[in-house]
C-alpha cells in the first residue's frame, strides 16, 4: 500500500492534486524492496541500510532515488544518527542522489510541539522534504500551505537545516475518536484513488521534480546542480504569516516551483550558474562580475533583486559529533571601488590583483530591521537574510532586495560608480587537514553556485543586457543544454 501510494504520487501526483506543481512529463519506476512486511517480521537498522546500499550499488544506472521511511526518533541535537552518516556514504560513494523524508510525529494529539526530524533524516547529502497542508477541513489543525501538524522540524544536528523543502503532504486534527485526517491523493494497489496523509507523501513530489530537472538538462549528472536549482527556487506561501526563522525551521527554504518554472527566463532577470570544484588553499574570486549597468535608480544607486543559493559537497567525517560536516564554503557577492594591487609576498596573499573597499551586499546587517520582521509583502515570499557565520552549512541562500538596505548602507554600497564582485572561499576543520597531511589527502569541494538577478520594477531586458556583458567583458560562458528549446515568455510575470 505505502509504496504503491508513493509511486502513485511521483507518475501523477500533479493530475491526482489537479495542479502543475512539479512539471513531471514521465518517470521510468524502478521499486527496490529493502523493508518487509512489519506484520510478518522486523528488520535492524544495519540490515536495512545494507539492503539500500545493496539496491543502489547493484542499480548505479538510477541517479535520483526516493527514501519514504525512516525511523519514530527524534535526531540528536549534537550527533549525526548513523542511519543518516550510512545514506552520506552510499550517495558519495555511488554518485546517486537521495530524497529522503523528515519523518511523522503524532505530539499533535497531546497538544505537544512537533518532533525534531527523525533519525536518517538527518542525512547532510540527501534532500530532506516536510510536509504542508493542502488544505483546512473541520478537525484540521493547520491552515492552507501551513506545515502539517505531523511534520517533523528542524533544526537538524549542529543546527543543520533540515528539512530543506516542504511540499503538500496532508492534514490532521483531534475529535472524540481520536486522530483524523486529511491526506493527498494517491492510488492504491487496487487502483482506487485513496487519501493519506504524511511525509512520505510530500518527498515522492520533489523526487519527480528532481526527476524531470535532470532529464530535461541534458548533461551529466550533478547532484549539486539539481538541489541547487531545486532550493533556488522554492518560496514561502504567500499565506504564511510566521518570523522567517520558524519558516527555516519548519520549512527550510520553502515550497519549490515546477521544472519548467525553473529553466524557463524572464527577459527581466538573469540566471548565472557556476559549477566547479575548488580545492584547499584557493579561492575563486570573480571581478567585473556583470551586474547590469541599466539597474541604476533615478538617485545614482543599483537597485534590484539578487538571489544567491550555494550548494556544496562537504568533507564529512563520522565520529565527530557535531562536527561531522569538516568543510565549509562561504560566499561574498557585492561592490568594491578599485582593482588594487597586492603583495603576494604577504601571508594569506594569493592573488596580486583584489577589490578596494570590498563590500558583500548579502550580510543581514545591511538591511533595514522592519523588512526583517516582514511577513505580509510580497517579497516576504523569497527574502532570505540568514547570518550563517560559522555555520558548517553545506547549503546556502540568500535573497536581498537591494531597495531595503539602509540610507548609509546604500551610500557605501551601492552607487553605480563601483564595481561588482562575486567571491566563493573554502575552510576546513582541524581534524580534516591534519588527517589529510597524514595520508596525503588534498581536501576538495564540488559545488554549484546560483546568482539570480532581476530588475523588479521590470523596466529593461536584463537577460540580453548581461548576455552582452559577459561576451564583453570575455567571459567563458555557455547555456545549460536542454533537451527541448526553452521560449522566453515575455508575458510572464514575477
Amino acid at each position: 500500500m505505502h509504496g504503491t501510494c508513493v509511486s502513485s504520487i511521483i507518475l501523477y501526483g500533479d493530475q491526482l492534486e489537479n495542479e502543475g506543481a512539479t512539471g513531471n512529463t514521465g518517470v521510468k519506476l524502478f521499486d527496490a524492496t529493502v523493508f518487509p512486511d512489519k506484520n510478518k517480521e522486523m528488520i535492524y537498522e544495519d540490515e536495512l541500510v545494507e539492503n539500500i546500499r545493496e539496491a543502489i550499488k547493484t542499480n548505479n544506472r538510477i541517479k535520483i532515488w526516493n527514501l519514504s521511511l525512516g525511523t519514530e526518533i527524534d535526531s540528536d541535537i549534537n550527533q549525526f544518527s548513523d542511519f543518516g552518516i550510512a545514506l552520506d556514504n552510499i550517495q558519495e560513494s555511488y554518485d546517486v542522489m537521495i530524497c529522503k523524508s523528515a519523518g511523522n510525529c503524532k505530539n499533535f494529539k497531546d497538544g505537544r510541539p512537533k518532533g525534531r526530524i527523525a533519525k536518517s533524516a538527518d542525512s547532510i547529502r540527501s534532500l530532506v522534504v516536510g510536509s504542508v497542508a493542502q488544505s483546512k477541513n473541520g478537525h484540521d489543525i493547520s491552515e492552507f500551505l501551513h506545515p502539517s501538524p505531523f511534520t517533523r522540524v528542524g533544526p537538524g544536528p549542529a543546527n543543520s537545516i533540515k528539512p530543506e523543502l516542504v511540499t503538500i503532504g496532508g492534514n490532521a486534527g483531534v475529535n472524540g475518536s481520536g486522530i483524523v485526517t486529511n491526506g493527498v491523493q494517491a492510488i492504491d494497489p487496487a487502483g482506487n484513488i485513496v487519501k493519506i496523509p504524511g511525509t512520505s507523501f510530500a518527498t515522492p513530489r520533489v523526487t519527480a521534480l528532481l526527476s524531470e530537472l535532470n532529464f530535461k538538462i541534458n548533461e551529466d549528472f550533478n547532484p549539486t546542480l539539481l538541489k541547487a536549482l531545486t532550493i533556488h527556487s522554492a518560496k514561502y506561501p504567500s499565506e504564511l504569516s510566521i518570523p522567517i526563522n520558524e519558516r527555516i525551521n519548519q520549512m527550510g527554504f520553502g515550497i519549490p516551483t515546477s521544472a519548467d518554472d525553473i529553466i524557463f527566463n524572464d527577459p527581466h532577470e538573469i540566471t548565472l550558474i557556476l559549477q566547479e570544484n575548488i580545492v584547499k588553499g584557493e579561492f575563486i574570486e570573480i571581478l567585473e562580475f556583470p551586474f547590469p549597468e541599466s539597474l541604476v535608480d533615478e538617485e545614482g544607486f543599483f537597485y534590484g533583486d539578487v538571489k544567491v543559493t550555494l550548494v556544496a559537497q562537504p568533507v564529512l567525517r563520522e565520529k565527530q559529533g557535531a562536527e561531522y560536516c569538516q568543510s565549509n564554503l562561504d560566499v561574498k557577492f557585492g561592490t568594491y571601488e578599485n582593482i588594487k594591487d597586492r603583495d603576494i609576498t604577504k601571508t594569506n596573499i594569493l592573488n596580486e590583483f583584489g577589490p578596494d573597499d570590498a563590500q558583500n551586499v548579502l550580510r543581514d546587517s545591511n538591511y533595514r530591521a522592519a523588512y526583517k520582521r516582514d511577513t505580509s509583502s510580497e517579497y516576504a515570499r523569497e527574502r532570505m537574510l540568514l547570518n550563517y557565520g560559522n555555520k558548517y552549512q553545506p547549503v546556502k541562500k540568500y535573497s536581498v532586495n537591494l531597495n531595503e538596505m539602509t540610507s548609509s548602507n546604500k551610500e557605501h554600497n551601492l552607487r553605480s560608480e563601483r564595481k561588482w564582485y562575486a567571491k566563493i572561499i573554502g575552510t576546513y576543520r582541524d581534524f580534516a587537514e591534519t588527517l589529510a597531511q597524514q595520508d596525503g589527502e588534498i581536501l576538495n569541494q564540488d559545488f554549484t553556485l546560483i546568482v539570480t538577478i532581476r530588475d523588479n520594477k521590470r523596466q529593461h531586458n536584463i537577460y540580453n543586457e548581461v548576455t552582452q556583458l559577459l561576451e564583453n567583458r570575455n567571459f567563458l560562458h555557455s547555456n545549460i543544454k536542454l533537451r527541448e528549446e526553452v521560449r522566453v515568455d515575455i508575458n510572464k510575470k514575477s
